[in-house]
């Protein structure tokens, strides 16, 4: 059976926009509350899981410890 599960993660982070011009409020650095939803489909397993929520870690602790409270410009 093909199935999907999903998990939000939340993080706070600054930019800027290169190019526009001075005095432009968006070339300030500047900051957003982001949303990132991962959503997974395949096949159940045996177990019962499409795949298994402990399994998802690195990608939470990725935004946690590369992407919250950080300059985007930066990282990214």
């Amino acid at each position: 059976m093909i199935a999907s599960i999903s998990k939000e993660y939340h993080f706070s982070a600054a930019h800027h926009l290169v190019g526009l011009r001075e005095g432009h409020p968006c070339a300030r650095v500047h900051g957003h509350n982001y949303v990132v939803t991962l959503t997974i489909r395949g096949d159940v397993g045996l177990d019962g899981f499409v795949i298994d929520y402990n399994d998802l870690a690195p990608f939470g602790d990725y935004i946690d410890n590369a992407l919250d409270h950080r300059d985007l410009n930066d990282v990214l």
